[in-house]
């Protein structure tokens, strides 16, 4: 960004046109035309990905009020013997007591928990297809309900605990091995209480060269908060 002695300056003018871009020589030294959302330091990229057990703490309970919109890739069939998490958060006080929202990626597809379970239950299949794919995933828990690529299904309950997890993107949040996170790429998440956007994660290179989701609501990058895996950076935006 141009600077007049300490000064940002975000746009230029000449007469009443606004200045694009400005050279010196053949140096770009103003380009008003793609002024980025991210702070200065930071380098946007298409999605970050993880193949090898990174994931990110939204730092966000579920509530009865959430909405979340996820989009996100995975790069791989669902193993057949673990389960693979791609958003996740739970608490249990005892075998008969639990608190879930998850969504997870089986060989039976895209399958999703939302709620309080006296025992061990069985998942909503919300897609069949369990191939590698982009995926548009909307979790509501105002009228539990949990799409896939506009496929929705209605779940049994949206009561939850305050003593559950925080969500996390690419895990359960009560997972620490590395099996049950799935390789996926993160293009974009937003997170909603009722309207109120309180989360608008953007796929990012931080000044460090750290790869994650800086929030737009916040101003707080979020790195890899797992004990093992990197994310690595999808190509600039």
């Amino acid at each position: 960004m141009l600077k007049l002695g300490a000064q940002s300056i975000p746009a230029l003018y000449l007469g009443g046109e606004q200045v694009k871009k400005a050279y010196l020589g053949e140096i770009v030294v103003f380009d008003g035309g793609n002024a980025s959302r991210l702070p200065e330091g930071y380098t946007e990229v298409e999605y970050i990905q993880s193949t090898g057990g990174a994931a990110i703490d939204t730092q966000q309970k579920p509530t009865q009020m959430l909405r979340m919109a996820l989009d996100v890739e995975t790069l791989e069939p669902p193993s057949e013997t673990a389960t693979k998490y791609i958003l996740g958060s739970g608490y249990a006080s005892s075998t008969s007591n639990k608190y879930w929202l998850f969504v997870q990626y089986q060989n039976t597809g895209i399958v999703a928990y939302m709620g309080n379970y006296g025992s061990r239950p069985t998942g909503v299949v919300v897609s069949a297809d369990a191939n590698p794919r982009r995926m548009n995933i909307i979790v509501d828990c105002s009228i539990k309900q949990v799409s896939v690529n506009g496929e929705a299904k209605t779940l049994t309950s949206n009561l939850f605990s305050t003593l559950m997890n925080n969500i996390h993107l690419l895990a359960s949040s009560a997972s620490t091995i590395a099996g049950n996170q799935v390789n996926a790429n993160i293009y974009s998440c937003q997170m909603y209480t009722d309207s109120t956007l309180i989360r608008d994660f953007v796929p990012c290179v931080d000044p460090t060269g750290l790869v994650g989701l800086y929030d737009l609501v916040t101003g707080v990058f979020f790195d890899n908060q797992m004990n093992h895996g990197v994310f690595t950076a999808g190509p600039a935006v």
